[in-house]
């Protein structure tokens, strides 16, 4: 669960970094 919440946190800022 942890995993996949920190996977999913460094997924959320790529997308961010990715858009900017």
């Amino acid at each position: 669960k942890y995993v996949n919440e920190k996977l999913a946190v460094k997924v959320e800022k790529l997308g961010k970094d990715s858009l900017v």
